[in-house]
């Protein structure tokens, strides 16, 4: 789809659409931020658009739309955004510029549009060559550098995988959405807990998960095969 129909199809959208499509619409947990600032941060109402786009809208006390965001899909893993800028404009006619997908999100250097289910926690994809994930909840985008099983030469001894920002999995059970994986897939990887009264220096036992974008397939492992203090 060109940009233009695009951007024809972000002028074109509006309250009008959010409202005719009501039944299709929920209230999740939104995001929308241009140029660092928050114009839709909570409860708005998420309309699913055409092609698997979508649309963010905001309301006040008595319905009047308040902000809007538009995500249209140009391909896979490519959109054009849209918003209408001033509070209270019934078109989305700002452009956001190209987005890419990033978690719960769709971002670019200057604007992030973002979904999530209501009660679910906010997780923001850091997509930065070789981020780490520092803080519980926090996660990366990385791919996956080195399959195999625990110990080399050994293949019922469980799994273990090896990411390219240096993070490494392992477990002494085979984990089927392990094996099924490839090098060079990319995955979502999440730092999900953390030891507690490790001796220094000694901090082994931090848990990710991470799911593979190529199969939809997850897991949960521990970074070492012993906790912290162990052997």
């Amino acid at each position: 789809m060109s940009l233009h129909r695009l951007f024809a199809m972000g002028v074109a959208l509006g309250a009008a659409s959010l409202a005719s499509s009501s039944a299709r619409a929920k209230d999740v947990d939104c995001l929308l931020e241009v140029d660092g600032k928050k114009f839709i941060d909570g409860v708005c109402r998420m309309t699913p658009g055409e092609h698997g786009g979508f649309e963010l809208g905001t309301f006040g006390p008595s319905g009047d739309l308040q902000y809007l965001a538009i995500v249209s899909l140009a391909g896979p893993g490519r959109a054009e955004g849209f918003w209408n800028e001033a509070r209270g404009a019934a078109r989305a006619r700002t452009p956001l510029g190209a987005l890419a997908p990033a978690g719960a999100c769709w971002t670019n250097a200057h604007a992030r549009v973002c979904a999530w289910k209501i009660g679910e926690p906010r997780y923001f994809v850091d997509a930065s060559d070789g981020a780490v994930p520092k803080r519980v909840g926090q996660c990366v985008s990385t791919q996956i550098a080195s399959l195999g099983p625990r110990l080399e030469g050994a293949p019922d001894s469980g799994s273990a995988v090896s990411y390219a920002n240096g993070i490494v999995g392992v477990s002494y059970e085979t984990v089927e959405a392990v094996r099924r994986s490839r090098v060079g897939d990319l995955v979502t990887l999440c730092l999900v807990s953390v030891p507690s009264d490790c001796p220094k220096g000694d901090d082994r036992g931090k848990v990710y998960s991470a799911v593979n974008k190529r199969t939809g397939q997850g897991w949960s492992l521990p970074d070492a095969e012993h906790m912290c203090g162990g052997a």
